[in-house]
C-alpha cells in the first residue's frame, strides 16, 4: 500500500508538471502571437505615416508646379527625360558588357 501510494503521488506530480509545462507553452504562444499583433499595428501604422508623408511631398510638388512657370515646367520635363534616356543608355552599355563576358566564357 505505502509503494501504491508513493506511485500514486508520483503520478500526481508528474501529471501536475506536464500540466504546468502545458500551460507556460499556451503562455509563450498567446505572448508570441501578443508579439507579433504589436508588430503587425506598429508596422501598419508607420507604412500610414509613410503614406501620409509621400502625400504630403506630392502635394507640394503639385503646388511647385502650378505655381511654377511653363518654361521651367518644360526644363523639368526635358531633364527628366534626359535623365531617363542616360539611363538606358547606361543599361544598355551594362547589357552589352554582359553579353561580352557571356560569350567569353562559352567560348
Amino acid at each position: 500500500t505505502e509503494k501504491l501510494a508513493n506511485a500514486e503521488a508520483t503520478v500526481t506530480a508528474i501529471r501536475k508538471e506536464r500540466e504546468l509545462a502545458l500551460k507556460r507553452l499556451e503562455d509563450q504562444k498567446a505572448a508570441e502571437k501578443q508579439k507579433e499583433a504589436e508588430e503587425e499595428k506598429a508596422a501598419k501604422a508607420h507604412e500610414e505615416v509613410l503614406i501620409k508623408n509621400i502625400t504630403a511631398e506630392e502635394e507640394q510638388k503639385v503646388q511647385a508646379l502650378s505655381a511654377a512657370p511653363l518654361e521651367e515646367i518644360y526644363a523639368m520635363l526635358v531633364d527628366n527625360r534626359q535623365r531617363r534616356l542616360q539611363d538606358l543608355h547606361r543599361t544598355l552599355r551594362e547589357k552589352e558588357e554582359y553579353n561580352r563576358e557571356i560569350n567569353k566564357l562559352k567560348a
